[in-house]
């Protein structure tokens, strides 16, 4: 039986930073998993040369994680997929000049809260000297890539990034526009067909009229941009407007796979496998289905299960729970298929947190712990049934481990 993909973008991001599985682990490890998610038909792979934490690209420890990322991506080149890169638009180095840095306060110039993420070393491009040094730097940036063949670069506004200045407010419709065109030009200079994806991640979420301005100028937005990324067009969060169809613009969502309920910022898959496949399909019905395709956002190894879910929405619009099955037949056994699917679902209700105290005091408090129970049984009897080498497999481990670490809280 044929099977063709119906979006023509099915990726990951990896996020390599706060030493988590990217940031650390060995990059074999990493070109093996790589290799096995190309199997599940992802074709492209997204990754972030973060900046703000070193003073210069000459830095031994900034050399290094320039090659980790550079050798990411080729790994995920090596398996037929495109490798793409993301940038924040005024990013900078720790080593940033004061007197040229972004403004970031809250109540100036239209903006009720500050930017989520700023580091207060961005750049604010309205002066020359700001402006010529971001150009620059992003050269340089673009530079330790030049030998990968990039298939795309998003562009991104916030957390981190934005500048609340009176030249660059509201970021998203005036700032961020001219920053991200000039940055556009750089990358197709060296690339010439790499796509252009234009984020707009958190647009009007600290001010507003970002979304109203950026309709406004979209005409010259296609002029150098060839994607809008959406976030999750259902995620109430993200602040999509519902009349985004309107743009007749080519949309690329952003699914978050990794940091739901854990209670907000909690130790993002800290809690062992979280998969949660039910939210991801109210998601999909809800509008993400409209997109030409997505690049999801993971932290680790737990989030796997739902890499497949999305994966499978965008080859065919497959049913995240027909996803579950199947991942449990290749993965596991096709035998605890349909067990592993109530697994799933027990695991997804007792995932959210609450997290109370602070410091050393905080805990994240199971809000439904009514299936923990029920869930540590079902997991004990598909151990039992599973063949020893799906049994130790880490796929199973981080699974039957979060049932026990379940019920010990």
């Amino acid at each position: 039986r044929e099977s063709r993909p119906q979006r023509n973008l099915r990726g990951v991001y990896f996020a390599t930073h706060f030493h988590n599985f990217y940031h650390a682990a060995p990059l074999e490890q990493i070109g093996q998993y790589i290799g096995e998610l190309s199997l599940w038909g992802a074709n492209a792979l997204l990754a972030w040369l973060d900046l703000h934490h070193y003073a210069s690209l000459d830095e031994a420890q900034a050399a290094g994680m320039v090659q980790r990322v550079r050798q990411i991506l080729l790994h995920a080149q090596s398996h037929g997929m495109k490798p793409g890169l993301t940038m924040l638009a005024n990013e900078a180095y720790s080593s940033s000049p004061p007197a040229l840095r972004a403004q970031w306060r809250a109540g100036q110039n239209g903006y009720h809260a500050e930017p989520q993420g700023h580091y207060h070393v961005e750049l604010c491009p309205s002066t020359p000297e700001g402006w010529s040094l971001l150009l620059a730097q992003r050269e340089e940036m673009l530079d330790q890539f030049a030998d990968l063949d990039l298939g795309f670069v998003v562009i991104w506004p916030y957390d981190q990034g934005g500048c609340t200045c009176a030249a660059c407010a509201p970021w998203g419709g005036k700032g961020y526009l001219k920053l991200a065109e000039a940055l556009a030009g750089l990358v197709r200079r060296r690339w010439p067909a790499a796509k252009i994806i234009l984020s707009t991640w958190y647009f009007d979420r600290f001010t507003s009229g970002e979304w109203d301005m950026l309709r406004d100028q979209m005409g010259q937005v296609r002029t150098w941009a060839d994607q809008l990324m959406v976030g999750s067009l259902a995620d109430s969060e993200m602040a999509v407007p519902a009349d985004i169809g309107d743009f007749q613009f080519e949309m690329v969502g952003f699914p978050e796979i990794s940091m739901w309920g854990t209670g907000g910022y909690g130790p993002w898959c800290g809690f062992g496998a979280g998969p949660y496949p039910h939210r991801l399909q109210k998601l999909w019905e809800g509008g993400d289905h409209r997109v030409a395709g997505a690049l999801s956002y993971s932290e680790s190894l737990a989030d796997d299960l739902s890499k497949v879910v999305c994966l499978n929405h965008l080859w065919g619009d497959i049913p995240a729970s027909q996803s579950v099955r199947e991942y449990a037949g290749y993965e596991l056994s096709p035998a605890v298929a349909e067990e592993f699917a109530t697994l799933i679902g027990l695991l997804e209700s007792t995932l959210a947190r609450q997290r109370i105290g602070s410091g050393e005091q905080t805990q994240f408090i199971i809000q439904n712990p009514s299936g923990v129970q029920d869930a540590y049984d079902l997991a004990i009897s598909i151990s039992a049934r599973l063949p020893a080498s799906r049994r130790e497999s880490w796929r199973w481990r981080q699974i039957f481990l979060r049932t026990i670490i379940d019920r010990e809280l």
